[in-house]
């Protein structure tokens, strides 16, 4: 978050999705979204996988799976 010059209102300069683990809720990783472009991001599940929907410029749909890291 930060502020524009014009009339100091608030700005997005960063815009990221952090993802935990549910079973130890350590920090699992990170995903960077385009600031101006992001319309939605939502996590779903399918199937007993967890993913990460991200809808970018109303038509490029960017799916991530959220998988836990092997020790």
């Amino acid at each position: 978050m930060g502020h524009s010059f014009f009339w100091e209102n608030p700005t997005i300069t960063d815009k990221h999705e952090n993802i935990f683990s549910a079973k130890t809720g350590a920090l699992i990783g990170v995903v960077n979204e385009a600031k101006r472009d992001t319309v939605a991001a939502h996590f779903a599940e399918h199937n007993g996988r967890d993913y990460l929907l991200v809808i970018e410029g109303s038509t490029k749909l960017k799916v991530y799976e959220i998988t836990e890291p092997h020790p």
